[in-house]
């Protein structure tokens, strides 16, 4: 139970707390660990999933036999699209210390089944109370408002201090937390999602607030997905505000989404506030009073940087209603054990706070020295702050604690490669390859990208061997030694019946048209690279490597203008790409 302090006292208030629900960031997304029927399960912490949802591998792995969903529930809406699903009934759900009886989910969305993750949990569970999202401390509370007037402040953290916005009704059947913000002075509703890594404004309501992702300086932002099949695209823009609230950001950099925030909802929400926001905010979702109180901690208020997006600096909120944008110890708990040390170190990662994680990261090893996750976690945390011989010493020891830990052993190869000890990486890679074949054409990539060609093609030549001839990744092993070999400029036979080969597999690639054009161009074979460049330039113009290859070829046949052209293109797109290109031996 917590105090907390209404502005104007008429009557004691306390906040009972149902639940809290450990937190780990994995990027930026938030999960949870759950039990189904005895069986331990991770879930996405999604407030923008209207109800809780296990992908077919969740459901197979906790024993649940689906059963046809109700008419209303066995098609669902998300940013890809339409997706059917279907009903799984668990016995016995336990949450955080809770146990729920013949709880209901979804059974859909098996793109979601990557990795460790089994499913979703829903607004159905997260809406049940208030919430508090404090992701920066890896914990998501639930709470119920005991004697409290309507001019209670939520934010028990720093009273006094929190910023305050109004919210939508978290009922059956959306169960959504609609907050109201304004875009360039515009107003519209934003939809809060934490299962969304991060936010963005629709392409419509960016219009809308007067900003075009045709206008100059707007740039390429990424391909994103979700629930659904359906791929969309993202550009990054500056707006010249952005308020949510008592909040406001001047010349706020968003990202827009071609997708549509509100599921086709007639007056639904025009922007997703997803992860990034809630890491850099501590959030008090006031379902009983239809208010947020949120205190910005500190860090970016979007994050901008994933998926090869362009980085674009992101300004801290001013708020309005006081001085200082960031609430003194609004970010500040500490932990009490090696987990919570843990979770909260996650949450410094997903904000690029690599040294504060690794204190952590250490104080979770002190309370729990044989907990061998918590050193491969440190160890790439040493690894991104270049401080590789700890990195190192961190894997091994996490190798010597789980001898089969595949990560570590990959991981740790690739930094011997870097230090450039082929003998210990090759090593590594194979120790790593024969616990998870995947890893043999990761090798190959890791090879590539150090210009070690020969050690690349022997590595795929293994990896290709001992795949089945219908597997779908043959086709893109293939071109991936196809293009190998086109860098190398060696074996260009065999990368040209790689890249034939994968074509004859997957006409419509265009990818593949481009590797196999740079394959005929160092044959000297240039009007059959043009073809194939020109192939690969139908599904997408903007490939500069097919401009580029295209504009080479165009200037050994003669065509100065237009290989002039096609290199000034491609060039354009990718400035770096004429001295890439050289350090390969292809040059104009």
């Amino acid at each position: 139970m917590l105090s907390v302090a209404p502005q104007a006292a008429t009557a004691a208030c306390t906040l009972g707390k149902i639940a809290e629900l450990p937190v780990t960031m994995d990027g930026l997304t938030p999960t949870v660990p759950a039990t189904l029927d005895g069986v331990d399960v991770t879930l996405i912490a999604d407030s923008g999933s209207f109800f809780s949802m296990l992908t077919p591998q969740g459901a197979k792995k906790a024993g649940l036999k689906p059963i046809p969903a109700p008419p209303n529930y066995s098609t669902i809406v998300g940013l890809g699209g339409q997706e059917q699903t279907d009903r799984a009934i668990v016995k016995r759900f336990s949450l955080a210390g809770l146990t729920f009886p013949n709880a209901d989910f979804l059974v859909g969305a098996p793109q979601l089944g990557g990795g460790d993750i089994d499913g979703l949990l829903g607004e159905n569970v997260l809406s049940y109370a208030d919430i508090e999202f404090d992701l920066a401390n890896g914990a998501i509370r639930l709470f119920k408002p005991l004697s409290c007037p309507r001019d209670t402040n939520f934010a028990y953290w720093g009273p006094g201090g929190a910023a305050t916005a109004d919210i939508g009704s978290a009922g059956f059947p959306a169960y959504e937390i609609k907050v109201q913000i304004k875009v360039n002075d515009h107003p519209m509703w934003a939809v809060i999602d934490s299962g969304s890594p991060h936010s963005f404004i629709s392409r419509t309501a960016a219009k809308q607030a007067g900003v075009s992702v045709d206008d100059p300086g707007v740039k390429p932002g990424g391909v994103w997905g979700g629930i659904g099949r359906r791929d969309f695209q993202t550009w990054i823009a500056m707006f010249a505000s952005f308020a949510i609230g008592d909040e406001q950001v001047k010349n706020a950099y968003l990202r827009i989404g071609d997708a549509d925030p509100s599921g086709g909802q007639d007056g639904g929400a025009q922007m997703l506030i997803g992860a990034d926001f809630l890491l850099s905010h501590r959030v008090y979702v006031a379902n009983s009073e239809n208010k947020l109180f949120f205190s910005y901690i500190g860090g970016p208020v979007f994050n901008l940087d994933d998926d090869g997006a362009a980085a674009a600096p992101t300004a801290a909120p001013t708020a309005v209603a006081a001085e200082a944008a960031a609430i003194p110890g609004a970010a500040t708990e500490t932990p009490t054990d090696a987990d919570g040390y843990a979770r909260r170190a996650a949450a410094s990662d997903a904000r690029h706070e690599y040294a504060a994680a690794i204190a952590d990261y250490t104080q979770a090893i002190a309370l729990a020295p044989k907990a061998e996750h918590n050193y491969y976690a440190r160890a790439v945390d040493h690894w991104r702050d270049k401080e590789d011989d700890a990195a190192r010493a961190d894997l091994t020891a996490a190798i010597g604690l789980k001898p089969d830990d595949d990560e570590a052993i990959y991981a740790r190869g690739h930094l011997e490669l870097d230090a450039k000890d082929l003998a210990a990486a090759a090593a590594d890679f194979d120790a790593a390859a024969k616990l998870v074949p995947a890893y043999r054409m990761q090798a190959a990539l890791a090879y590539e990208k150090a210009k070690l060609f020969e050690q690349s093609v022997a590595q795929f030549d293994l990896g290709i061997a001992a795949l089945d001839k219908n597997a779908p990744e043959l086709n893109v092993a293939l071109n991936d030694r196809c293009w190998t070999r086109a860098l190398w400029g060696q074996q260009l036979d065999q990368a040209l019946a790689d890249c034939t080969a994968a074509i004859a597999r997957s006409p419509d690639v265009g990818s593949f048209r481009d590797s196999r054009g740079l394959v005929n161009l160092r044959l000297g074979n240039y009007q059959a690279s043009i073809d194939d460049y020109n192939a690969a330039l139908r599904g997408d113009p903007k490939l500069s490597w097919s401009l580029f290859g295209r504009g080479v070829d165009e200037l050994r046949l003669g065509q100065k203008i237009a290989g002039a052209a096609d290199i000034a293109a491609a060039t354009a797109l990718d400035p770096t790409l004429p001295d890439t290109a050289k350090g390969y031996g292809v040059t104009p």
